[in-house]
């Protein structure tokens, strides 16, 4: 180990050593305010690294040797940027604009432009020199520099600096710009600067020994490539005259943004100094020369040797290369205490000069009663647990303890206050205190009922009966003088004589109240959330994540409306306004920002007493009991809420992978895809949440988690839009999503053409089979006709032949008869009965010819119908009636057959029994369908028989009915004793008609 690098160490130990209990924000030797990541070649990461940069749209850019990647603070990418000569990476740099330059070893510079890093472009350099560094002024303009000259462009071409403008140096090893925007060289000559708006370069006043190289130093690599030229640049910039007499030694040198700066040594490893002044840093460089140890503990060991490039992004973290990997800090934003080992189970208690108490209730130490200040010094003399705390109206301090003990704690002693309360053990712990409006006190005791301070001792519960007989968590008085005290699933508030109780009917069903802010808007947090009161309601608040309002066990809301809770999770911080809206909204959940051990918050909030575990200092600093120790926060330096910006990296089909801006049409067939994408400008890329969607697939947003890739199966043939989107650090989700657009060519038979063609052949098809049916169907029918015609005309034989001959030959007897008998009444009653015999034999012979007369599709109704009139002598008949409208020619056979003889029945009916003046026929045929009405103004028809259907033993009317619903239609009887009778014949269009 060489003297220069112990007398670094040595030097920065000189200047940042504290107490031993000092606090961690004074104690710069080592990274305890950062969060440290390792990214190595095990996990996919990285090898030697060259180079690193951030471009704009939040990529971190990494250079290794021969390739180039791009990263997201969780997988490293490879870009290909299908340059030639690209290898031998030396320097990259990222501009304003957002583009990413690159230097090679072989003098080649690549632009990589914003936005297309995929179409490089070419910066010529003449000199085909080496670049070894670059910075941007205002202008735009950039700079660099070789072993041996000074350059600049605007982008088309290098432009050497020559010796005509002030430059008169022959070895160059650093360029810096500053904020004033200044350009320092430095140079084998010494420091050069080009002011802002100059043309020419003027020699700085500065001088240190080692610049010029010495002769056997020819190519002056330790003096351009480590820690001492940045360091003398810095003392440059910082208006000291000179550098101190110190050889170059193996360290590298980083100046943060918060001021830090940071020393990065090959083989100790890496440390930080907290704002650093002139003085600081030129008191480093003399201390080189002269310290002569190192005590290697004060160094933070790298994850492998070779500490080289430092590199702070736009979050603040700070990168370091190592000869294996990366390693990321990250700024903490809590601050942990260093305290003895073994302690946990901190009561808080803050003074009035933004200093804090705290005392514990288990420590390996023998004082549990400290003031942190700058330092952490103990209160001498008190060895008891710490129970509980609260700082009473005289501004001493009560503490309490095991065995229900008080002490009072006032300038510097301590002192018993009263007795325990009766009943107390050496198990019963004071676990709250509070004074009420009258000032008295209350104590409330583990396993035991509270109980008030009286002038006479203890009062148990106060005199309130009402009161638990348990002990409650937590007691807090309100500006009202009112003390609020609670218990599982209630609250009692006791205002002088008064007490209230809320318990589950006004909705107070929080377990294991934690802590209480009862000014405002009353909160109370538990293990099992968070509920807000409104004056005569509890009101559950609700959350995106629920999981993180989970054993709040400390809480406090500050000036600016803010309202910050400690619980399982950790610090959660719920912005100004968001419990209104909620009380408002029952359905609303709030925004809540979290920050846990990744923060250097101390872990989850200690779950058991003492309480709180948050409490807020007079200096507005919020001070954190954890099950991992004692920390602060400044909530009014938090980092920025950062909106994550979304990024889809790629689609992959069939193990090839496009770019989201070059998607082509994917072939046909293709079923599974996957798509990468991710979260950019988190400073804590772990963080990240996401939910995406594919239009036309997922019916909702996809809660997915961390998880940065989207996978589909059985894909059709179609258009595509996916969408992807991730929550902030408030974990909301943003509106900035990104999405990327593809489409799925079909196979043939995927076509809407094949399908049209399928559609017309299966139509096609279809109506051949209709019509094939129909066909059936038409020659079952004539079928049916023919063998009910074939049946009438037997019928109409054997009535013929039998029935009407026996009828015909019993007249023709009976008039011979009569022409025997002498005239008389006798006489006349046998001519009588003849009369009637002739009409039934008349009435027969129509009946026969009925019977033969065919089918009726050929004959239109409305003739047939007149022609029933002719069977009757017409001085018997009543006036006849036949009116149509539209035509018959589609109507089917059958439904024409029995219209007509249900139509007959009707009208002889009507003629026979009906003793009407008027019969009338309404014979209509319309898209609805065939409708017959029969009319008559006679006696009408027994509303029972209508209703039975007919008289027993008589067929006419049921015949009616019968008929009718034997070809799909409906009878409608309709009749009144002054008016005569309506009947009603109707076939809808689809049984009346063949073709519809």
């Amino acid at each position: 180990m060489t003297l220069a690098i112990r007398i670094t160490a040595l030097a920065f130990c000189a200047f940042a050593l504290a107490p031993a209990l000092a606090l961690a924000q004074n104690n710069d030797e080592q990274l305890d305010g950062f969060t440290r990541t390792v990214f190595s070649q095990q996990n996919g990461a990285f090898g030697h690294i060259s180079g690193i940069a951030q471009t704009t749209d939040g990529w971190i850019w990494l250079a290794e040797r021969n390739h180039l990647y791009r990263f997201d603070g969780v997988a490293p990418e490879l870009v290909d940027i299908s340059s030639p000569d690209a290898s031998d990476i030396g320097t990259i740099f990222s501009t304003n604009s957002g583009d990413l330059w690159l230097s090679y070893g072989s003098g080649r510079t690549i632009v990589l432009p914003a936005g297309d890093v995929h179409q490089p472009r070419a910066v010529p350099n003449k000199d085909a020199a080496k670049l070894l560094g670059f910075e941007e002024d205002k202008l735009g303009r950039i700079w660099s520099f070789s072993d041996d000259a000074v350059y600049e462009t605007t982008g088309d071409e290098w432009h050497r600096i020559g010796k005509g403008v002030g430059l008169d140096a022959d070895h160059f090893y650093s360029i810096r710009l500053d904020t004033d925007g200044t350009l320092w060289v430095l140079s084998n000559k010494g420091v050069f600067t080009l002011a802002k708006g100059r043309a020419t370069f003027e020699h700085a006043e500065f001088s240190a020994p080692w610049i010029t190289p010495h002769e056997n130093d020819a190519d002056n690599h330790s003096l351009r490539t480590y820690g001492n030229v940045y360091l003398s640049i810095v003392i440059a910039m910082s208006g000291k005259k000179e550098a101190p007499s110190y050889s170059g030694s193996h360290f590298r040198a980083l100046r943060d943004t918060s001021d830090g700066f940071w020393v990065m040594s090959s083989v100790i490893g890496i440390r930080r100094a907290s704002s650093p002044n002139s003085k600081v840093l030129f008191a480093l460089g003399e201390s080189l020369e002269k310290e002569t140890s190192l005590d290697p503990s004060v160094w933070t060991k790298m994850s492998s040797s070779s500490g080289g490039i430092g590199f702070e992004d736009r979050q603040g973290n700070v990168w370091v290369q190592t000869r294996t990997g990366l390693e990321l800090f990250r700024p903490n934003v809590a601050t942990r205490l260093k305290l003895a080992a073994g302690d946990y189970a901190y009561a808080m208690l803050p003074d009035r000069d933004g200093s804090i108490w705290f005392g514990t209730a288990q420590s390996a130490h023998p004082y549990r009663w400290w003031h942190v200040a700058s330092t952490i010094t103990p209160a001498q003399g008190y060895d008891l647990d710490t129970t509980a705390a609260y700082r009473d109206v005289d501004d001493s301090v009560l503490l309490g303890t095991g065995g229900g003990l008080l002490r009072r704690f006032h300038d510097g002693k301590f002192e018993s206050i009263s007795p325990p309360p009766p009943g107390s053990d050496q198990g019963d712990d004071v676990i709250a205190m509070a004074r009420d409006g009258q000032g008295k006190l209350w104590v409330s005791i583990l396993r035991h009922p509270i109980a008030r301070l009286e002038s006479g001792g203890w009062l148990v519960k106060g005199g309130f009966d009402q009161l638990p007989d348990k002990g409650n968590r937590r007691a807090v008085t309100d500006a009202r003088g009112r003390l609020w005290l609670s218990y599982p699933h209630e609250v009692f508030v006791i205002d002088g004589p008064h007490l209230t109780r809320y318990s589950r009917d006004e909705g107070m069903d929080i377990t294991n109240v934690g802590d209480i802010i009862p000014d405002g808007i009353t909160l109370l947090g538990g293990a099992d959330g968070l509920a807000a009161f409104d004056g005569r309601q509890f009101h559950r608040i609700l959350a995106l994540d629920s999981s993180v309002l989970a054993n709040i066990n400390g809480m406090a809301r500050l000036r600016d409306g803010s309202v910050w809770l400690y619980g399982q999770k950790g610090v959660l911080r719920i912005g100004a306004g968001e419990i209104e809206r909620a009380l408002k909204d029952p359905q609303y959940k709030i925004a809540i920002r979290v920050f846990d051990d990744r923060n250097g918050v101390p872990g989850a909030a200690q779950s058991s007493y003492p309480n709180p575990s948050l409490v807020q200092g007079t200096d507005g600093r919020l001070w954190l009991a954890g099950d991992g120790g004692l920390a602060w926060m400044d909530p009014e330096k938090l980092p920025p809420d950062q909106d994550p910006k979304v990024v889809i990296r790629s689609i992959t089909v069939s193990g090839k992978s496009y770019r989201p801006d070059s998607v082509p049409a994917l072939a046909p067939g293709t079923r599974d895809i996957q798509i990468d994408y991710t979260a950019l400008g988190l400073s804590d890329a772990t963080r990240s949440h996401f939910r995406y969607e594919l239009i036309g697939v997922d019916k909702d947003w996809q809660d997915v988690g961390g998880r940065r890739q989207a996978f589909y199966t059985n894909l059709g043939p179609g258009s595509y839009e996916f969408r992807v989107e991730a929550i902030n650090e408030d974990n909301t989700w943003t509106d900035a999503a990104d999405d990327v657009r593809f489409a799925i060519d079909p196979k043939f038979y995927q076509t809407t053409w094949f399908f049209a063609l399928c559609a017309a052949i299966v139509a096609a098809l279809m109506w051949m089979g209709y019509l094939y049916r129909l066909r059936q169907v038409t020659q079952g029918l004539m079928r049916r006709l023919e063998e009910r015609h074939a049946e009438r005309d037997r019928i109409a034989r054997e009535l013929h032949d039998t029935y009407l001959q026996t009828i015909h030959g019993l007249v023709l007897k009976m008039h011979a008869v009569s022409r025997e008998l002498p005239d008389g009444n006798p006489k006349k009653r046998i001519l009588s009965a003849l009369e009637l015999a002739r009409v039934a034999l008349a009435e027969g012979r129509g009946r026969v010819y009925a019977l033969r007369a065919g089918p009726m599709n050929d004959m239109d109704l409305a003739v047939a119908f007149r022609a029933i009139a002719q069977e009757f002598e017409s001085d018997a008949l009543p006036d006849f009636s036949v009116a149509s409208t539209g035509t018959s020619k589609a109507v089917d056979p059958l439904v024409i057959d029995e219209l007509y003889a249900s139509g007959r029945e009707a009208i002889v009916n009507a003629f026979n029994h009906a003793s009407a003046t008027t019969v009338c026929v309404d014979l209509r045929y319309d898209k609805s369908g065939v409708c017959v009405e029969i009319t008559d103004d006679g006696k009408g028809i027994n509303l029972q028989v209508v209703q039975d259907r007919g008289v027993p033993g008589h067929w006419g009317l049921r015949g009616l009915y019968e008929r009718m619903e034997r070809i799909g239609g409906m009878c409608k009887i309709e009749c009144n004793t002054a008016t005569g009778t309506k009947v009603t014949l109707i076939v809808p269009r689809r049984q009346a008609y063949t073709r519809h």
